[in-house]
């Protein structure tokens, strides 16, 4: 259920990421801009890009889109899920910061319950 009520003033997060050649990087993202509806969840993300993202829940679970990319794809039933998500993420965009980023904030969003499944 994607659940209806104030939003805090600042939601902001840290992502961060272990490359191959072994360089480890941090960033931060913002939750700017937030839309809560009984059905679905629209959200944009200020990182190293600009990210808009919708998530809902149907049937079989949660999904995210990504109207940038023109991807979308299943998430876990548990947002929290980083690394899970990130991998679904990753694999619809193509892109191992953006996933990073997306899923980083979605994992905000359950933690600050304004998204349960």
């Amino acid at each position: 259920m994607i659940t209806q009520g104030l939003l805090p003033e600042r939601l902001s997060f840290t992502c961060s990421h272990k490359w191959e050649d072994g360089k480890k990087e941090e960033w931060n993202g913002i939750i700017t801009k937030l839309r809560i509806t009984s059905n679905f969840i629209e959200f944009l993300i200020i990182s190293r890009s600009s990210l808009y993202v919708i998530c809902g829940k149907g049937e079989r679970g949660f999904w995210a889109c990504i109207p940038d990319y023109m991807a979308g794809c299943n998430l876990s039933s548990w947002l929290n899920d980083s690394f899970y998500n990130t991998e679904k993420l990753l694999a619809a965009t193509n892109n191992t910061v953006d996933a990073i980023t997306i899923a980083e904030a979605l994992k905000l969003l359950s933690n600050e319950e304004l998204i349960r499944g």
